[in-house]
């Protein structure tokens, strides 16, 4: 058997509960009969019966009540297990031995209150038959027991649809006389609080007057509020969705994988940004011998322009590095003259150095012809020429290269 902890009766909803199961029984059975109280404990049919409520009771509560009815003796119905009660009380309603009637008088209104599920006994009721005089004593014992106040009864009092709430769905019904006699005796009690609104009219006159559907919300808002009422079932939470496509997926295309959020490459690119407007620069990470001179959008191609074969070659044969700023650029192997064209030219720096080099070597003289850079214009002509409008930054010389025209033909060839 298994063992149930029943509900303890001196707690105002089993109290309430307990009200109602009584009334019901004394009240000729107008909401409920004893035959809708007998299937809805133990429906059966020929072949079997389903048991709803002895297997609940204890072996010391329901002994006796199969005893009383005389259909097991008072020794072994102490002993019987939840199955062999089944079957005998099956038995003994298929024979006849036992009607719904004593059915219902051996559960006493107690039994079926301390030992019952109370949402299950609550669904049986509310189903039942209810009239004005079994809504007025399950409201009026509602109130006693205190599972609501006269404030939460007019805040929850409402019909037709909601158009009307409160004091207005009870006014509604009223005559005049009546509506008169009502603000009469909240006069004379001086107490306007909903207690002394709800007193000075009395269930009586609510329950008389006040249209139907309105009383029985407040039936069912009562027993939501006190339990009688399973909640709504919480619906399912779905399970988050998980990319199996990872980095690779269409958000993280192009996204570090150490890095999904791009919050170190938008550090990197603040910290550039604070040191441009600072006119300060941030160091290119060593990339294993490229240049050190940091390339800007718009700024002459150097290797276009000279070409793999083309470029400055000093006398150890490696590629110069770039002249700090405001140094001249020297060839390989000599001091600098008084001949070197000013620094503030770099085309005149360069050409000078390409035509050392190539006289150096033996190669002809560079023909420069009408493509030769002219001296006399300054760099910033140089590049407002050629519609490069980005602020400058610090680079590794003065001014950025002019874009003159690569030599048509191989020298020394």
């Amino acid at each position: 058997m298994t063992t149930i902890t029943g509900n303890n009766l001196d707690s105002p909803v089993p109290n309430f509960c307990l009200a109602v199961e009584q009334f019901r029984r004394a009240y000729g059975r107008g909401i409920r009969s004893a035959k809708e109280f007998r299937e809805f404990l133990f429906p059966y049919t020929e072949a079997s019966g389903e048991d709803k409520v002895f297997h609940r009771l204890p072996n010391e509560v329901r002994g006796p009540i199969l005893a009383a009815w005389g259909i097991r003796g008072a020794r072994s119905a102490l002993k019987d297990s939840d199955e062999k009660v089944r079957t005998t009380v099956h038995d003994a309603l298929l024979a006849g031995d036992l009607d719904d009637a004593q059915f219902e008088e051996g559960l006493v209104a107690g039994v079926v209150i301390r030992w019952l599920d109370l949402a299950e006994w609550w669904r049986f009721v509310r189903g039942g038959k209810l009239d004005r005089p079994s809504r007025r004593m399950m409201l009026e014992r509602a109130y006693e027991f205190g599972l609501f106040d006269a404030k939460w009864f007019f805040e929850n009092l409402q019909t037709r649809g909601g158009k009307l709430h409160g004091t207005d769905v009870v006014a509604d019904a009223l005559s005049k006389q009546e509506l008169t006699d009502w603000l009469r005796r909240i006069h004379e009690t001086g107490d306007g609080s909903a207690k002394g609104i709800l007193e000075a009219i009395g269930w009586e006159k609510i329950t008389e007057k006040t249209a139907l559907d309105a009383l029985d919300g407040i039936l069912d808002s009562t027993a939501k509020k006190v339990g009688l009422v399973a909640p709504d079932p919480v619906p399912e939470s779905r399970p988050a969705v998980v990319d199996d496509l990872g980095a690779n997926s269409a958000p993280n295309a192009g996204k570090d994988p150490a890095d999904p959020k791009g919050e170190a490459a938008a550090g990197a690119k603040d910290a550039a940004a604070a040191g441009t407007a600072t006119g300060g620069s941030t160091p290119p990470e060593s990339t294993g011998g490229a240049p050190l001179v940091e390339a800007r959008e718009g700024d002459a191609d150097i290797d276009g322009f000279f070409g793999e074969e083309d470029a400055i070659i000093v006398g150890d044969g490696k590629p110069s590095a770039a002249p700090p700023p405001g140094e001249e650029v020297v060839p390989s192997g000599g001091a600098a003259t008084g001949d070197e064209e000013p620094t503030g030219d770099v085309s005149a720096a360069a050409r000078t150095a390409v035509e050392r080099v190539r006289t150096a070597t033996g190669e002809a003289e560079v023909d420069w012809g009408a493509h030769a850079p002219d001296p006399a214009r300054s760099a910033v002509e140089a590049e407002a020429e050629r519609g490069d409008n980005s602020p400058p930054t610090a680079r590794a010389v003065p001014t950025p290269l002019p874009p003159f025209p690569r030599p048509g033909r191989r020298f020394g060839r």
